[in-house]
């Protein structure tokens, strides 16, 4: 029987699923209104809607309506330190890199001064207000990095405070030894010293007394190479602690050379040279196989690349269509699908994704048949769960007035009608004008019937098109504008600007680069390569693509506007309208 029931929940947000998640999927949370939390034995019991029955003798906590959240993960603090570094923002500003300022006897260096000085009371006074805080903003978890002393007694100082704060405040903290985080000025030719004091001393009174759960090193230029770090972790781990390492944080190893001078003598260099030369050692006959794995090709090192050392290059690229419908496949293995998935069609609607991007999507499908009462996963909630990763979560306790939700559906049945009107443009596939949490309005998702590899200039300037008929029907109905259409003029200016620069589809400059794709592999971010003369004829031809593509719009617009008013009209009523019922009425007569 449950012990504690929260509730009258304004909102429950929780994490989907059971397991981690990376990048975007971090971001995904299951909300549910007037709702509930049971608690037995300080586990969460169950979660739900309503209010349910209980025993007479469970506390119970009424929530007044407000939002009840999971407590928030801090994963890496160093949370005990002493003094500010307020003073160094300006140098990175200007500029200047860490490991200069780290160099110069700031960074770790100027914190370890301040944290020596104080006492060990100043320091818990100082850290229990920042745990407060924490506390106040939702942070119930966090790790407590040392590494501020760089001495037997100013590291078990600072453990020492996180072991009396676990013991004394509400936020769990998880103790992790790193007197590896820097080399200390006292120590400064004397690095064997250094690493006999950390190994030899300091690592055995630590576990002897259960001050730390971990020890972490900071393996990088400058600081501890990975001989050293490999020393200090296989000491950690022989005397019980698990073992962190904070590696290439700053500069990646086999990073291309900058050629600043011959001879370089940094950590970087030697471990790149060395890796060369071990590589240029093996023997054919030997049976060695040498595999690594990189997401920055283009900043390794060509010394690497060369014929005998890493000269097979397979390069993992998104999956294709039928690479998609395979991983959704494998996905589904492990979840109770019903026998009429059609597995083509979502991954015809998730060109682009990722594989764990896909896995993400069987998961979220799994969860909202849960949340249906069902045991079986349905077409309906794998479509929803690729609405879910493209748009966010339905908001449908967002209140929008009437003129809004107007304005929103001519908007959205705006990007549909320009589309369908259109030969070279991909099928409406579903409209809605339910709000997501992303916060989108609505949106209109078209499926390509197949995989694309190529976009002529007359699909490019169609998608201009469809990106304009949104703000054209809004101007042609209401006679205003809206901010509705940012995101539409976001795409539509980067896709008019690719054209002219990066796919020679202007007259103006035909086959003539004027654009370079930097960090292809960290979010394809470009700059424009060309006088500002030409930079500004640029602009003017990229304005008018957006014109000419948006008088399109309006024209087909204006030819349809009784679809127009009639397809917005149900729209308003139904909320959300499949391809197929849009199609439907646009081929009824009027």
């Amino acid at each position: 029987m449950a012990s504690l029931l929260i509730k009258n929940i304004g909102m429950l947000a929780t994490a989907c699923g059971d397991r981690a998640k990376s990048g975007k999927a971090q971001g995904e949370i299951l909300t549910l209104q007037n709702a509930y939390v049971l608690v037995q034995d300080e586990q969460i019991l169950e979660i739900g809607q309503g209010e349910p029955t209980i025993d007479p003798a469970c506390e119970v906590i009424d929530a007044q309506g407000k939002l009840v959240t999971a407590g928030l993960v801090d994963a890496h603090t160093h949370l005990v330190f002493g003094g500010w570094r307020e003073n160094e923002l300006a140098l990175k500003l200007h500029g200047v890199p860490y490991l200069d300022i780290l160099a110069q006897g700031g960074g770790i260096l100027s914190t370890v001064r301040s944290t020596r000085a104080a006492s060990e009371d100043e320091l818990f006074d100082k850290t229990a207000k920042a745990l407060d805080t924490m506390l106040s903003l939702g942070t119930t978890t966090c790790e407590a990095k040392s590494g501020y002393g760089l001495d037997f007694e100013n590291e078990c100082k600072q453990l020492n405070v996180t072991r009396r704060l676990n013991q004394s405040q509400p936020v769990e903290l998880v103790s992790t030894f790193m007197a590896a985080h820097a080399l200390p000025e006292e120590y400064k030719n004397d690095r064997e010293g250094y690493l006999s004091l950390v190994i030899d001393r300091m690592l055995p009174y630590v576990a002897e007394h259960q001050l730390a759960e971990y020890c972490d090193v900071f393996c990088e230029t400058g600081v501890f190479t990975p001989e050293e770090s490999r020393r200090i972790l296989t000491a950690a781990q022989k005397l019980g602690l698990g073992a962190k390492i904070h590696a290439d944080e700053i500069d990646p190893i086999g990073k291309k050379r900058d050629g600043g001078g011959l001879g370089g003598n940094d950590e970087r260099e030697q471990t790149l040279n060395q890796l060369l030369t071990e590589m240029d050692g093996f023997d054919g006959k030997n049976g060695v196989v040498i595999l690594a794995a990189t997401n920055r090709p283009d900043s390794l090192d060509p010394a690497l690349l060369r014929p005998g050392r890493f000269d097979r290059r397979i390069p993992v690229e998104l999956p294709d269509l039928g690479g998609r419908e395979a991983i959704l496949k494998v996905h589904a293995k492990d979840v109770h699908m019903a026998a009429d998935i059609d597995y083509n069609a979502v991954a015809r609607a998730t060109s682009g994704a990722s594989g764990a991007e896909l896995a993400n999507i069987v998961n979220e499908a799994a969860l909202r048949a849960v949340r249906m009462g069902r045991d079986v996963v349905e077409q309906a909630d794998l479509e929803e769960s690729v609405e879910v990763v493209i748009a966010g979560y339905q908001r449908k306790s967002a209140v929008i007035s009437e003129q809004e939700k107007k304005i929103v559906a001519y908007h959205e049945i705006g990007h549909a009608l320009v589309a369908a009107k259109q030969s070279d443009s991909a099928p409406v596939h579903k409209i809605t004008i339910v709000p997501r949490t992303s916060g989108a309005l609505g949106y209109t998702m078209q499926v390509e019937e197949g995989e694309r590899f190529l976009m002529s200039r007359e699909e490019a300037f169609n998608k201009l098109a469809t990106l304009t008929g949104g703000r054209t029907a809004e101007e042609l109905i209401f006679r205003s504008a809206t901010t509705g259409a940012s995101n539409d003029i976001e795409q539509a200016t980067r896709l008019a600007r690719a054209m002219v620069t990066r796919y020679g589809m202007s007259s103006r400059f035909g086959m003539v680069a004027l654009e370079t794709v930097e960090n292809a592999y960290l979010g394809g971010d470009t700059s424009l390569a060309c006088s500002q003369e030409t930079a500004a004829l640029v602009d003017r031809e990229v304005v008018a693509l957006v014109k000419d593509a948006q008088e399109k719009a309006r024209e087909i617009l204006t030819e349809n506007t009784d679809a127009l008013h009639r397809l917005s009209k149900y729209l308003l009523e139904k909320e959300t309208i499949t391809g197929e019922e849009f199609m439907q009425m646009l081929n009824e007569r009027a």
